[in-house]
């Protein structure tokens, strides 16, 4: 039986359109669970795409005291390096109005993912409630760092799973480049979100979208559990 394909697209002409548009809802979304909770959490990607969003975002009158900030997924590498997810964060979000929020990074002094995957886990089963959360997909049909058939990615799929973190070795590629040794959230975490935010940039990655929303092996394409998940919205923002 094929599944329906939850998803809500939003298509723009050009990315200052993308951003502006992304930029309103992402403040409704912060402000109604804050209207609920106490606290919400921000689950965030990596990678250029996102990064003009985020300091656009950090600049809202936002009541950041009050937001966790953490990681969709990470590069098992020093946060001061250059493929740090974390550095990046550093450098476009947590500035301006957002340098209040609290940060929760996923990289630790485990000597590896597998070895940090358990300190990772109780940082993030901690966080507030993720009012939103920002993911990418590769033109591989990976999103956060559940790559096809990596090792892990079984775990990291399982609906029946607990972990909010899985450490993952994804099989080498030109999308994976060096850093194999990834932290990411699971798919049961990254549909815990309150708003779910799927940013797309190019013809490429919509073709990839396309063929992902297709039915097919889910561990060939992972954003598939997401699309294909009747109980699981993503909002898809994309501009060529």
């Amino acid at each position: 039986m094929v599944q329906p394909i939850m998803t809500s697209e939003h298509l723009f002409d050009d990315f200052d359109s993308l951003i502006h548009q992304l930029l309103e809802d992402s403040q409704c979304a912060i402000e109604q669970a804050l209207n609920h909770k106490q606290r919400c959490s921000l689950l965030l990607s990596g990678g250029s795409t996102p990064a003009p969003f985020y300091a656009r975002l950090s600049q809202l009158p936002l009541d950041w005291s009050s937001i966790d900030i953490g990681l969709v997924d990470e590069r098992w590498a020093a946060p001061t390096h250059a493929a740090s997810n974390e550095k990046l964060l550093h450098e476009h979000m947590l500035i301006n109005q957002a340098k209040n929020a609290r940060f929760i990074p996923m990289k630790n002094t485990g000597a590896s993912a597998q070895q940090g995957e358990s300190d990772c886990n109780n940082r993030y089963q901690m966080m507030a409630p993720p009012a939103l959360t920002v993911l990418g997909m590769g033109n591989d049909g990976h999103t956060a760092s559940l790559f096809p058939f990596a090792d892990g990615l079984t775990e990291g799929l399982s609906s029946s799973t607990d972990k909010t973190c899985v450490a993952i070795n994804a099989k080498p590629s030109d999308v994976t480049g060096d850093y194999t040794e990834r932290m990411s959230l699971t798919a049961n975490a990254i549909k815990r979100s309150q708003t779910l935010i799927l940013i797309l940039r190019g013809d490429k990655k919509w073709q990839s979208y396309q063929q992902a929303k297709q039915s097919g092996d889910i561990e060939a394409m992972p954003i598939r559990a997401l699309l294909h998940d009747p109980d699981c919205c993503v909002h898809v923002y994309y501009t060529p």
